[in-house]
This record gives C-alpha cells, sequence and structure tokens, in this order.
C-alpha cells in the first residue's frame, strides 16, 4: 500500500521502473495510460491450491507488452463447461472455436468497448451493481498467449476428475483503445469533494448519486457478468445514453471543467455514430433468420445457411434494407445458388413479417418468444401495438455464452429505439411512431413502476413522480420537446388501456393520484385477504390455559428476575391464544424468541441464519423438536410440495418450484399462475410463526400465503422488530401489519414488548437503542451524555488510519478472549478458536457499508489480513449470496437453500469448510446428499479462475448482513456521514450485541458523532419504503386518521392521542398536530399546539413514564421547555390513570379549565399535569 499511495495519479510503468512493482489492478490501470509496460504472468494456479509449488517452478510466466490505452480482458464464460458436467471447462478444441468465433466479432473501427467496475467499486458496490466508468472504439485485438507447461505436469493435472480439459490457453486478450474516442468518466473529482467533507457529506454524496450510472436494468446486467461479454448494438447504445445522461448532469452541477466535459461529449457522439450506424435499421435480420430456417435446416447449417445469404444480398442488393424494400423476381432465384433458393422462399413467404420484426435487435431465443406472441395476437395488433411485445413478453431466462442464444427479458428501450430511432444518427427513412400514444406511455409508466419495486423497494408511485421519472428516461431525444406533464397522465388514466394495467386511486391527501402495478396490488392483496382472515379468528382459553401461561411466566421469572414484566408476559401469552393473528414486537433482548416455545408450532425464517439462531435459542430452552419444526421460508417453498403432498405429481411439482423462482426472480406477473398450481397443493399448520418478520417482504410472504391454508390455521404469529432495516426486497409488511391492526383498533392482536430480558434497565446500549426508536427526535446533547461516561455495556474508541483501527481490534479480542497481541489473523484464530469450539459469534465487526476506506472489506482485506487476503486454515468467512442445492434423484430432486447469504463460517486445519447451515443439512439428509454442496463452496472459495465468489472474509460484515445474527461482542466501525448511515441501522447494529459494542469512529468524527446519530434518526429508510399494503400511509408510524370538521385529515401515533385530538376537535379547539417550531433549534416535537383566544398552549402525553429511559428522557425535554424555551406555563402534559376512567370526559374537563384560564397547578411531572 505504501508503494500505491506514493505513485498515485502516476504512469503505471513509473512503479514498475522503479520499484519493478506490478499492481493488482494491471488489467485495467493503463486504459487511460499513454506508455507501454512490460507484464509477467504466473500461472493461476501457481499462486493458489495444490498445485502451487509445481506450478511455480516448472511453468514459465508469460510476459507481454501492454499498449497504451489498452487494457487485459477476457469473457469468462468462454472456458468454463455447463453447470452439472463432470468436467470443469470445455475440451481444448471447443475452446479455440469459441476464441475465434468470440475475437472475429470485435472490430477494429467498429467496435464500443464499455469499461466498467464490479461490485467492489466505492460507488455503486454496496447496492450490489456495477458501475458504468467509461467508453471508446476498439482500435486493435491482440489474441491470447499459451501457457508452456511441462509434459509430466500437465498429465498429472489432467488426469484428475474434472481436469482432463485443462486448457493451455492465458485467459486474457488485449484490448486496445482509439484514443481520440476514449474517456472516463470525472468520478473521482466527486469522491474526492465526498472525503473533503467529513461531517457532512450527505449533498455530496447525493451528487455523486445523480451522476453515477450504476447497471440496473436487469436485461442488461447479466451482460456484464464474465468481466468482458458482448452486448448487443441497442445494449450499447442505451449503456452510452445513460453516460451521456451523468455528463449531462454534471454539466448542471458545475463542479467539472466545462472543456473536460465538451471533450467528454465530443466523444460521445462519435461512439454513437458509430452505434447507430453498426445497428443499422433492420438488426433482428441475422437472428430473425436463423430462427425461420431452424424449423427446415438442422443447428450446424443455420450459421453458415445465415452467413451465405448476408454475401448474397449484399452483392445484388447492397444491403438488407434495399432487399427488404423489394419482391424477389424469377432472375434474382436463377442468379443464386442452387442451396439458397429453399431458404429464401421461407423469407419471401413472410416478407411484411420479416421486415418489420427485423427493426427489432432481438436475440434468436428472443425471437422464439415473439413469435409465440404473434400466434396468439396476431402480426397486425403486433405491428398496431409493437409495445404488445414488451406487456406480453414470457420466457425462461437462458444464459448462453453466444449472446445470440440468451434470453434474459426485453427491455423498453429496445423497442423505443427500433420505432423511434435517434433523428441525430438514424441515417434510413423512419417514419417516427407517436411517443405520446397511450399504448407507448402506458409501457413506459408499467416499466418506471417495476423498477421502484425492484430497485426502490416502494409499491407505487404518484402521479407527480411518475412524470419526473418520464423526464429522467435515458432516451432523452424521445420526451425532450414533447414534455409529458401531468395533464396529459390525467387525460389517459380514463382510458381502459391504463385501468386495466394500474390501480389508480385518488389517496390522501386528496390531489394526490396514486400509480399501482396491478401485479404489485395482487401480491398486497393477497396478503390483505389471509391477514384479515386470521384478524377475524378468536379462541377462548380455559382453565388449564391460563394455568399453563402462570406456570411459564413463574418459570421465566426465575431466570429473568426482575426484569420480567409480568402483566406483558401474561398479555402476550393470553391474546396469543385468543386471537388468530397476533404480532409481537420488541427490540433485540425484549424476550420475543423465548415466548414462542411452548406451543406445537412451524416456525418460518426468513434467512437461514435466523432459522440457526432460533434453533440454538430453542435447544438452550430444552424444546421438544416433535412440537416446534424450524425453517426457512425459502427451504419450505422449494421443498413443501415434495414432503407434505406424496400424491401430487411431480411435474405439477416442478412446475410450482420454477414459478417461484421465477417469482422471487422479478416476474411478479407470475403469482396468478403460481396460485392455480398452488391449489393442488395446500399446507395445513395449525400454528404457524414467522420470525424477524421485519425481514420478510412482500412477494415472499405472498408466495408464503399462498401455499398455506387459512381456514386450517389456527394462528399466525409474526414475531420481529419494525424499527430494524426494512426487508431487501419490496415492501415492509410487517411495519404495515401493525399499522393496520393499531388503525382498526385491534389491540388484543399486537404488542410491543417493553422488557429488556438482556441488560438491566439503566444500561448505556439500552439508552442508546431507546434514543433511536423513540417517538421524538433526539437531541445531540442526549448521545452525548452516553457518550462521555458509558457503562461497561458501551466502548468508546477512536482511530484516523488503519493501523490505529487494527490496534483498536487488538485490544477488542484481548479484552474479549485470551489472545495475546500478535498478528490479528491469529489472534482472531485464538478467539474463535478458544476452549476447543468455534465461538464464530464471540465477536464480529460491523460497518455500514462494504466498501470505501473503512468499509467491510477494507477492514478484512487491508485491516484484518494485513493485505494478505488468503483463504487459509483458521480464516472466518461469510456467505454473500443465497447458494441453492438440488438433492435426491435426479428425476425427482428437490431444490433447496444450502448456504444462505449472511451465513457466517470457518476454515478449519484440514481445509475443510464450516458452516453451521451445511451442518444442519448433513444432519437432516446425510453426508452423501451434502458433499456435492460442501465441494462447490470449496471451489467458490478456492478456484484461482473465479472472476465473482459468493463466500469471503468474514471478519468484518456490513450492517445489513448481520440481520437475523447476534454477537457477544460488536465492534462498530463509523468512518464518515453519508446516506448510508440511517436511523435503522445504526439500531440495527446496536442490537446485534448481546454484552458488549465497541464505538470506533473516526478521528474527523468523533467530535460530532452526536450530531451524526442525532441526523441518522432523520434518515429512515422505513419511512421511504412507500407502500398500500393496507391502505394509504402518509407515515407508516402514524396509524390513527382522524377527518376534522374543516375537512383536514390528520394521522396521529397512538390511540390515546387520537382521543385527543377527536375531543380537542369536538369542543372547537384550533389545534396543530406535531407542531416543528422547536424541531431545528431544540429536536422537540410537542404532541399538539393548541389556539386559544389568541393563547398558544402545548400538549404533551407521556405514555411510557414506567420506562426509567423514557421518564428520564421526558426530565431533560421538560427542562428545556422550561429554561430554553419559557413555555413551561403554557404546557399541558398527561398520562393514562391505572383507574378505569372516561378518557373523553377527562380530556373535556382539560378543554374547560383551559378556556376558563384556570389550568391545575403541579410540580411534577409538568406544572400542569392531568390523569386521564
Amino acid at each position: 500500500m505504501d508503494i500505491e499511495t506514493s505513485y498515485r495519479n502516476s504512469e503505471i510503468s513509473k512503479p514498475i521502473q522503479e520499484q519493478e512493482y506490478l499492481p493488482p489492478c494491471y488489467w485495467s490501470i493503463n486504459a487511460y495510460g499513454s506508455q507501454t509496460y512490460t507484464t509477467k504472468d504466473h500461472h493461476p494456479f501457481a499462486d493458489i491450491g495444490g498445485w502451487q509449488k509445481r506450478f511455480s517452478k516448472e511453468v514459465r510466466p508469460i510476459v507481454e507488452e501492454l499498449s497504451p490505452y489498452s487494457v487485459f480482458t477476457w469473457y469468462f464464460r468462454l472456458g468454463y463447461a455447463k453447470e452439472g458436467s463432470v468436467d470443469r471447462y470445455v475440451p481444448r478444441e471447443e475452446l479455440d472455436e469459441r476464441v475465434e468465433e468470440y475475437l472475429g466479432g470485435i472490430q477494429a473501427g467498429r467496435s464500443v468497448g464499455l469499461l466498467y467496475a464490479n461490485y467492489s467499486n466505492p460507488i455503486t458496490g454496496d447496492d450490489r451493481k456495477y458501475l458504468l466508468l467509461g467508453a471508446g472504439l476498439v482500435r486493435e485485438v491482440h489474441e491470447p498467449k499459451e501457457f508452456e507447461i511441462p509434459y509430466e505436469l500437465f498429465r498429472d493435472v489432467t488426469s484428475r476428475p474434472a481436469m482432463r480439459n485443462l486448457p493451455r490457453i492465458l485467459w486474457r486478450f488485449q484490448l486496445v483503445f482509439d484514443p481520440d474516442t476514449l474517456f472516463i468518466l470525472p468520478y473521482h473529482e466527486y469522491s474526492e469533494r465526498v472525503e473533503k467533507h467529513k461531517l457532512d457529506r450527505e449533498e455530496e454524496w447525493k451528487r455523486l448519486k445523480e451522476v453515477a450510472v450504476p447497471v440496473v436494468e436487469n436485461i442488461i446486467i447479466n451482460n456484464f457478468k464474465y468481466v468482458c461479454r458482448p452486448l448487443s448494438s441497442s445494449k450499447c447504445l442505451y449503456s452510452l445514453y445513460l453516460i451521456e445522461k451523468s455528463v449531462r448532469k454534471m454539466k448542471s452541477h458545475g463542479l467539472i471543467e466545462h472543456s473536460h466535459l465538451k471533450e467528454i461529449e465530443r466523444k460521445l457522439e462519435l461512439l454513437f455514430e458509430t452505434a447507430w450506424r453498426e445497428r443499422g435499421k433492420y438488426p433482428g435480420f441475422e437472428n430473425l433468420i436463423q430462427k425461420l430456417l431452424s424449423a427446415t435446416y438442422p443447428p450446424f447449417m443455420q450459421r453458415d445457411m445465415v452467413l451465405e445469404i448476408q454475401r448474397f444480398i449484399e452483392n445484388e442488393f447492397g444491403n438488407v434494407e434495399k432487399y427488404l424494400d423489394v419482391s424477389l423476381r424469377a432472375e434474382d432465384y436463377g442468379r443464386m445458388p442452387v442451396r439458397l433458393r429453399k431458404a429464401f422462399r421461407i423469407i419471401e413467404r413472410d416478407k411484411d413479417k420479416v421486415k418489420f420484426l427485423s427493426l427489432f435487435d432481438f436475440s434468436k431465443a428472443q425471437f422464439d418468444n415473439v413469435l409465440e406472441i404473434i400466434d396468439r395476437q396476431g402480426i397486425e395488433t403486433v405491428r398496431n401495438n409493437p409495445y404488445i411485445i414488451l406487456e406480453n413478453y414470457t420466457y425462461d431466462s437462458k444464459d448462453h455464452w453466444r449472446i445470440e442464444e440468451s434470453d434474459y427479458g426485453v427491455g423498453l428501450f429496445q423497442i423505443d429505439m427500433a420505432l423511434i430511432p435517434d433523428p441525430r444518427y438514424a441515417e434510413w427513412d423512419f417514419i417516427e411512431y407517436d411517443a405520446l400514444s397511450p399504448e407507448r406511455l402506458r409501457s413506459v409508466v408499467a416499466t418506471i413502476l417495476y423498477d421502484a419495486a425492484t430497485h426502490d423497494g416502494v409499491s407505487y408511485l404518484n402521479r407527480e413522480e411518475i412524470v419526473e421519472r418520464i423526464e429522467e428516461y435515458p432516451l432523452y431525444y424521445i420526451h425532450e420537446d414533447l414534455k409529458v406533464g401531468i395533464q396529459t397522465l390525467s387525460k389517459y388514466e380514463k382510458q381502459e388501456s391504463f385501468k386495466e394495467k394500474f390501480s389508480i386511486e385518488q389517496k390522501f391527501p386528496r390531489e394526490n393520484v396514486t400509480y399501482q402495478l396491478k401485479e404489485i396490488r395482487n401480491i398486497e392483496e393477497t396478503i390483505e385477504r389471509f391477514v384479515d382472515q386470521m384478524v377475524k379468528k378468536k379462541h377462548s382459553t380455559s382453565d388449564k390455559d391460563m394455568a399453563e401461561i402462570e406456570a411459564i411466566i413463574e418459570e421465566e421469572s426465575k431466570f429473568f428476575k426482575e426484569k420480567l414484566k409480568i402483566d406483558e408476559r401474561q398479555a402476550l401469552y393470553k391474546d396469543t391464544l385468543e386471537n388468530g393473528l397476533f404480532t409481537l414486537t420488541g427490540k433485540a433482548g425484549s424476550g420475543k424468541t423465548t415466548a414462542v416455545r411452548t406451543l406445537p408450532i412451524f416456525i418460518f425464517t426468513p434467512t437461514g441464519k435466523a432459522s440457526l439462531v432460533i434453533k440454538e435459542r430453542l435447544r438452550d430452552l430444552d424444546y421438544d423438536e416433535t412440537q416446534i419444526k424450524v425453517s426457512t421460508i425459502h427451504r419450505f417453498l422449494y421443498t413443501a410440495p415434495f414432503e407434505f403432498k406424496e400424491t401430487l405429481r411431480y411435474k405439477e411439482i416442478y412446475k410450482l418450484r420454477n414459478l417461484i423462482e421465477k417469482i422471487l426472480n422479478g416476474r411478479i406477473e407470475l403469482l396468478n399462475e403460481f396460485k392455480a398450481v398452488a391449489r393442488n397443493f395446500i399446507f395445513t399448520p395449525k400454528v404457524l410463526i414467522i420470525d424477524e418478520a421485519s425481514m420478510v417482504d412482500e412477494i415472499l410472504l405472498a408466495l408464503l400465503f399462498s401455499l398455506i391454508s387459512s381456514d386450517s390455521l389456527k394462528h399466525l404469529v409474526l414475531v420481529g422488530d419494525e424499527k430494524q432495516l426494512p426487508p431487501i426486497g419490496v415492501g415492509r409488511p410487517l411495519t404495515d401489519v401493525v399499522f393496520n391492526l393499531k388503525k382498526k383498533g385491534l389491540d388484543s392482536n399486537f404488542i410491543h414488548l417493553e422488557s429488556n430480558l438482556r441488560f438491566p434497565a439503566n444500561r448505556s446500549l439500552v439508552d442508546l437503542t431507546e434514543l433511536m426508536i423513540g417517538k421524538d427526535p433526539p437531541n445531540p446533547a442526549e448521545f452525548q451524555e452516553i457518550f462521555r461516561d458509558p457503562d461497561e455495556t458501551v466502548e468508546m474508541h477512536s482511530f484516523s488510519n488503519l493501523e490505529e483501527l487494527r490496534d483498536v481490534v487488538r485490544d477488542v479480542l484481548s479484552e474479549t478472549g485470551r489472545a495475546e497481541h500478535r498478528p490479528l489473523f491469529e489472534m482472531f484464530r485464538d478467539v474463535i478458536e478458544e476452549d476447543g469450539a468455534l465461538n464464530l459469534d464471540r465477536i464480529q465487526i460491523l460497518a455500514p457499508r462494504k466498501y470505501g476506506s473503512f468499509g467491510s472489506e477494507t477492514v478484512n482485506i487491508r485491516g484484518v489480513l494485513e493485505g494478505e487476503p488468503l483463504f487459509a486454515p483458521g480464516t472466518k468467512l461469510i456467505c454473500e449470496e443465497n447458494i441453492y442445492h438440488s438433492i435426491g434423484p435426479k428425476r425427482r430432486q428437490k431444490r433447496i437453500l444450502g448456504l444462505a447469504n449472511g451465513s457466517i463460517g470457518y476454515i478449519q486445519d484440514n481445509r475443510d469448510i464450516f458452516f453451521e447451515d451445511v451442518e444442519d443439512l448433513i444432519d437432516e439428509y446425510g453426508p452423501q446428499e451434502i458433499h456435492s454442496l460442501k465441494k462447490r463452496i470449496m471451489s467458490d472459495i478456492y478456484s484461482p479462475l473465479k472472476s465473482q465468489t459468493r463466500i469471503n472474509f468474514g471478519y468484518a460484515i456490513t450492517v445489513h448482513k448481520s440481520q437475523g445474527s447476534d454477537f457477544s461482542h460488536v465492534i462498530l466501525v463509523l468512518s464518515d456521514f453519508s446516506p448510508f448511515v440511517t436511523k435503522e441501522l445504526l439500531y440495527t447494529a446496536l442490537t446485534r450485541a448481546r454484552h458488549k459494542i465497541y464505538l470506533a469512529t473516526h478521528s474527523d468524527l468523533a467530535a460530532e458523532l452526536p450530531s451524526v446519530f442525532a441526523k441518522a434518526y432523520s434518515n429512515s429508510e422505513v419511512e421511504k419504503r412507500k407502500t398500500l399494503l393496507f391502505g394509504h400511509k402518509e407515515s407508516p408510524f402514524k396509524p390513527y386518521y382522524l377527518t376534522k370538521k374543516t375537512g383536514e385529515t390528520i394521522q396521529v401515533m397512538s390511540k390515546i392521542e387520537y382521543i385527543i385530538a377527536k375531543t380537542l376537535d369536538g369542543a372547537g379547539i384550533v389545534f396543530e398536530p406535531g407542531p416543528k417550531q422547536f424541531l431545528r433549534q431544540y429536536r422537540l416535537i410537542p404532541d399538539f399546539k393548541l389556539s386559544i383566544d389568541g393563547e398558544n398552549y402545548f400538549w404533551e402525553h407521556l405514555g411510557n413514564m414506567r420506562n426509567r429511559s423514557y421518564r428520564e428522557r421526558w426530565y431533560r425535554k421538560f427542562r428545556t421547555y422550561s429554561k430554553e424555551i419559557n413555555i413551561a406555563d403554557k404546557l399541558i402534559t398527561t398520562t393514562e390513570s391505572e383507574q378505569r376512567t372516561d378518557v373523553e370526559d377527562n380530556i373535556k374537563r382539560i378543554v374547560k379549565d383551559l378556556k376558563s384560564g384556570k389550568l391545575k397547578r403541579t410540580e411534577n411531572p409538568s406544572y400542569h399535569h392531568y390523569e386521564i
């Protein structure tokens, strides 16, 4: 790192010449370099694996010159055999043919190269998105070279299983760019501004995110896998338009030199000209013809036949466009080779259809599906509305090394480019399609809503947001002059074509029109119907039930002593038994899991790790395994048909499984088809508990409910913490269910546990979590009070660089285990293996982000491993992506979740891997069934040729990955304040610690840490996650609606606030809920502001004065009201009486006192306090 830092911004040739240092990124670092440098590439097996010594010694490295403005790259899909093959690599002859065909498709001066960063980039990496960096025209292609592997070594390796096709070729080739067309977007200037403004980064991050060009379209993402995969012309053009959109935004910011951006625009124009010329008017002709000929000619003849047809057309007509404008005559057939005549007759038979469909840049596999649409709809229907293709396109994802054989779905831009090409570059005649036609706008809005759901997690958008996103559409040349506005949408909302595609409603507030895809509405209605049916179910409790409840509470009291709230537990158990639906929420350590241990139940969790945590805790409590079964939701969805319905035909099982997989991958339009199949298989449990329900998204929950009989189910219990991070997918179902229950006044159907069974009430960590989830915005001074003098549950540390952060971790390891001060890798190993057991949850480092200067990736590789990222025995691991596994005979295989995203593992002394998920599967299915899964996981870890792996180092992980887990000790690394630091993220991180949290804060941030926490409170991910599940909500935490006499509708947080508001309105009092006038300066929001006879009064209802943290916080607030704002004499406080009283009458008496100016005088907890 010292060398890289000292040579920052230098030509790569300089450290090579002066230090003989070749950096790990040497493949791409010369893309914008002006000098040649020499590279030395060792065989991949020389760096890792069992052949390391022999390959290092016997195989000479390949020495090659890397030209100016060039990169090394490779299309990794070329060399690997199909999944399931006994061989790891394709035969060498086939590889040579693939390489020749692939490189032959890269044309100097005609092919555009897109430069991008993978998931490890610091801008979009935390969202797991590729990032477009720039582009340029290819000038030269240098073919790959081969290693000289000695005969004996080659024989020894290829005699091993799966290795017989070991390639000799070095998997890389050189791509040289034309510097006159090559550019890289100036992200660095934006990133440096973010680094400089450490204490106020929000605005800088916002600007950076505005100019970043992530690859988010599902139909394009697969083209960026395998490093250097070809793209179709239309996908390339769309990527260039995304880049141009970024440049336009940079110009509006005014931060980059105008001349620099003008130069990028000049080069972009050259690339647009080339890409549109290469695309041409009929880009689909070749693939379409191959598809049409497939019924007549065998596969090995089709490609050659198409090439001959194209050559004949070029010779006789000049180009495809001219050929499609004429009909062949007898003399034309006479001039062509005999073998082509039959093929041309097939084309001529459907010439009009060929001419129309050739406009679209589709793969051969896509034309398969498009022709099926035409068969169903008719060619004239599709010609009149080509956007039918987009809306009716169904497919099974196909991933072939040839892109023309692949299918990842169809995008709006592919239809648009065919019908409305950019007039600046289209050198052909075209009749511009009406961009404002209702058919097209319907597809545009549908695409926007789908993207909002899959990328942002929101289930609807309002009309104004739709218009804003239309304006942001990358093919800006279409809408730039048309100005799609509110009036255009308002007109189309009345048409049947819009009504059948969208649920369009006028919601609160009145002028806010919402748009929702009917497919999303179907998902939400599935959840609503199931929940509503369970809410209606009521059960009675017998004397035996009550006796069992008392026995359970007595047992819990012995263990938790004074921490346990007896009345809370009584209400919990009684209400759970008496209601069909019960939601149990509360922070970590409140005893949610303990509460569900004694009923005959089936527990579902969203992740394998959460499932294992449940099993561990229940095992500690000696639960009866015959009564409580635990499974992930994914495992149930994939395996339930096999295990619970023996009579179901396997064809239906596999159809069900395939539909599940497609829906979870975004094909939400298939839900009704899934339900139709699922009717043949309905699971009939009596009790169902979903733990960690805050992590379950709408789609997963709808699938689960579709497989369960709500008629047979007696109890549905949702357990979770709605204040944690929302799900990765669409919506926030747990939060919305709680909202709905509160809104309907169904108090017996939910409880929020206030107990803390993990810590005594007066602990610093408890106080921190209470501040993050409190009703009122916390003041920085409240955090400062905790940070200044924390108890043993919180420890403060500061660091200014990576070495100092290492020292912090060393001190914590020494404190938590018996590890001596040594390299961190060895200290972690000592702590993990202490006492002969694997203590993987003893200590965990958490970070808000994966990438960046102090992200989890950096802390792992440069911090713990000190720049030596080797998977050696003693390495802690994490799985970063679900890994599925098939078990059973080939014709009756079950697909199970083999290793869950977020699972923590370890490499043991024999280099075998340990994951508790995998051990659990071995116990259930046996070692033989799970052997190939372990082999795949180990291949993911050890394979030197993997471009991206699913297993990573696990010493430091992101807070998101930690959900569903807890750890004895947690080190939370906070290096800056950015949009990543949200209220839910900090709360989730704090609640991962069972015993203690160490706040490791960058020295630039340390003094401002209280303000960082206070600001994060206002940055809520759950609030931003808009849904229509159980109705429209201004806030998911204000479930009580009141329409005032004036017609204004307001929302308040609690039932008692609703009663207060309703009574005030009935008495004719002018009032405002949650006035913000004290927020900015004092971080205070009273419940109500009242105006009576020209005087302003403020009302605070104190709903939880029995809680020590709440009570102390109130007295701090009252001091502010009294001494700083000076309104103590105008402040009324209320608490609920422990006696049964008429609340409304009590409030009316307060109103009477207010109007008469005779408020009751008290000393505590305010000057005017009333019990109601």
